[in-house]
C-alpha cells in the first residue's frame, strides 16, 4: 500500500498551554494542512499529563518528511511548536501492512495504540493473517468498532491502531477479552509480552 501513517507523540511544556496549543492546531488543520498536496487526513489525540499525539496519513514516507519543511514555514506553526517539550517528541513513519479503511472521515471517541515486537519464531505475514481473522470474527461485529490499522515501523516493530466509539475505560476493559478467545490468543501469542505497550487516547 502506498500511503503511510505518521504518528507523533509529545508533551506540552505546561498544562496552561493546552488551550493555546489546541486552538493553534485547529487553525493549522483548517488553513494549512489541506493545502499540502500530499496530505490525506489527520487525527489529533489527547492523553494524560499534557500528552498529545498526531496521527497523519500521507501519500508516502518521502512526502511526509517533505511536508514538515512546508509546515514549519508558517509562523503559527513555529509558535505552536514552542509550546512543546522537545525532549518528549517521538516521531515515526509506518508502512501500512493492512487496514480496514483508508477513509477516516468520522467522529471517533478513542484511539487504542499497540506497539510490540514480533517473536522471532513468527513471520510478519502470519501475524497479519491472525490480525485480519480477529478483525473479521470480532471487531467488525462490535458496535463500538470503526477502523483498524496494522503497521510496521522503520525499526521493524509492529503497531496496531484501532479507532472506536467507546470511552477509554470501556476500551481498556475490552482488552481483557483477548485472553478469552482462541483467535485472539493466537494473534497475541506472536508478540513479545515484555515489549508490548498499549495506550488509549481521546480524539479532540
Amino acid at each position: 500500500m502506498k500511503n503511510v501513517l505518521e504518528i507523533v507523540s509529545y508533551k506540552l511544556n505546561k498544562e496552561s498551554d493546552e488551550n493555546l496549543f489546541i486552538e493553534a492546531f485547529q487553525t493549522i488543520e483548517i488553513e494549512i494542512l489541506p493545502k499540502i498536496k500530499w496530505f490525506i487526513w489527520r487525527k489529533f489525540l489527547k492523553g494524560a499529563d499534557w500528552a498529545m499525539c498526531d496521527i497523519v496519513m500521507w501519500e508516502s514516507i518521502g512526502d511526509a518528511k517533505n511536508a514538515m519543511d512546508e509546515i514549519m514555514s508558517h509562523d503559527i506553526c513555529v509558535d505552536m511548536f514552542s509550546l512543546i517539550n522537545e525532549s518528549t517528541i517521538k516521531m515515526n513513519h509506518y508502512t501500512i501492512l493492512d487496514c480496514s479503511s483508508v477513509n477516516l472521515d468520522f467522529n471517533a471517541w478513542v484511539v487504542e495504540i499497540w506497539i510490540t515486537e514480533i517473536n522471532k519464531s513468527s513471520e510478519i505475514w502470519d501475524v497479519l493473517d491472525n490480525a485480519i481473522t480477529v478483525r473479521n470474527n470480532y471487531l467488525e461485529k462490535c458496535e463500538w468498532y470503526i477502523a483498524q490499522f496494522c503497521l510496521l515501523d522503520e525499526q521493524w516493530k509492529y503497531w496496531e491502531v484501532v479507532f472506536n466509539k467507546n470511552g477509554i475505560k470501556e476500551s481498556e476493559a475490552i482488552c481483557n477479552w483477548y485472553f478469552d478467545d482462541k483467535d485472539c490468543l493466537k494473534y497475541i501469542s506472536d508478540f513479545n509480552a515484555d515489549t508490548t505497550k498499549i495506550t488509549h487516547w481521546n480524539i479532540i
